[in-house]
């Protein structure tokens, strides 16, 4: 996580010279609803249309598993997740509720920080918290790299 933290902070301080910076009022609307779409296909088991948001250099870590590279992988390691929810029955049925989603942008990166409680039948609560990195290209933001940590409480 560590060494992630330092690549985010070079990705940062270099993306982006020469650009004009976006209006940051509307680039926090426009990743917040990236957020929740990307969340709404993932939970119905549609990764390719969540995959509409991601970079194809976009990465997965968690605390669960080896870090993926590239959107194929991620696209792998997504639908494993969408098994799952099948075998638990559970697809399409969980309802998300975000918490304390914070934006800080610099330039043509931004930083998405947030939890999300997955609420499912029969009253399981599944805990997420996430920090995603957006990047902005052809004039819209882009899904680019992913940190997650889960629970089930």
């Amino acid at each position: 996580m560590r060494r992630f933290l330092v690549l985010l902070g070079v990705a940062v301080s270099g993306c982006g010279e020469g650009a004009t910076p976006p209006d940051v009022a509307v680039a926090r609307t426009e990743i917040d609803v990236i957020i929740k779409a990307y969340h709404k296909h993932l939970s119905a088991g549609e990764v390719d249309k969540a995959m509409e948001f991601a970079a194809p250099d976009f990465s997965i870590v968690s605390n669960w598993d080896n870090p993926v590279h590239g959107k194929e992988a991620s696209v792998e390691l997504l639908n494993k997740f969408v098994e799952i929810y099948k075998e638990k029955d559970i697809l399409g049925k969980r309802d998300a509720r975000y918490a304390d989603i914070r934006i800080d942008i610099n330039g043509q990166v931004a930083v998405a920080q947030y939890s999300v409680s997955f609420l499912e039948p029969k009253g399981v609560v599944f805990n997420e918290a996430y920090q995603q990195v957006f990047r902005r290209e052809g004039g819209k933001w882009i899904l680019w790299k992913e940190a997650r940590t889960a629970r089930t409480k």
